[in-house]
């Protein structure tokens, strides 16, 4: 199976008057079978990610709008093996998972004013996932109609470049400057961290717009 989506998304950080749009196609397939009482799936990703972000730097005196545009690749590939059983009138679905994730992010260099601009180089993130877990489902009756509701709760653990960083520079002066991103902030250059949305999780900066449309 295949899947093609374009993807528009917007991160807004209000209180600090910054945003970041992000447009994205993503190709990726998945593919699965069963291996006696085993389920094995697997399959892999790449978006093309083309990011415009825009921030707000002001304190007494001082105010500078600065907006920067550049790329960034995405590439993802993951695997799981489960053992679907029922019990009590349940299907369970045991399962373990491995994925891995790697951003690839363009180089670019801030417009808007001439003091409070930086420039960045390209950057190459990698972070890889495993995951272990329990999915449940059940077929009931509702009127007329069948209903099977879905849960499934599991345990998720990133290794390997899980804080996402950049190395900036003043673009004037060229003075260095090393950032450390935590989950939550203003998405400003090489901040955006493209989503992947069935392998990471990932907490959202501010409020969210996005649209979407997938094609098999």
């Amino acid at each position: 199976m295949s899947e093609t989506c374009l993807t528009r998304a917007k991160d807004i950080a209000p209180s600090r008057y910054s945003s970041a749009d992000v447009d994205s196609f993503t190709l990726g397939g998945y593919t699965g079978g069963m291996a006696g009482a085993f389920a094995l799936r697997g399959g892999g990703a790449w978006a093309w990610n083309d990011i415009d972000t825009s921030r707000a730097v002001i304190f007494p005196g001082f105010y500078e709008r600065q907006k920067a545009s550049y790329n960034a690749d995405t590439g993802q590939i993951f695997g799981e093996i489960a053992y679907p059983m029922t019990a009590w009138g349940v299907a369970l679905e045991p399962f373990a998972g491995l994925a891995y994730v790697s951003v690839d992010t363009g180089t670019f260099k801030e417009r808007g004013g001439s003091l409070a601009s930086l420039r960045g180089r390209d950057t190459d993130q990698d972070v890889g996932y495993s995951t272990l877990g329990l999915r449940a489902a059940s077929t009931m009756h509702l009127g007329a109609m069948l209903v099977t509701p879905h849960i499934s709760a599991a345990w998720q653990h990133a290794f390997d470049d899980v804080t996402p960083g950049a190395a900036l520079a003043f673009a004037t002066t060229g003075i260095p400057r090393r950032c450390q991103f935590p989950s939550k902030g203003s998405p400003g250059p090489n901040r955006h961290w493209p989503k992947l949305r069935s392998l990471a999780s990932r907490r959202a900066y501010q409020p969210r717009i996005m649209r979407q449309g997938c094609s098999r």
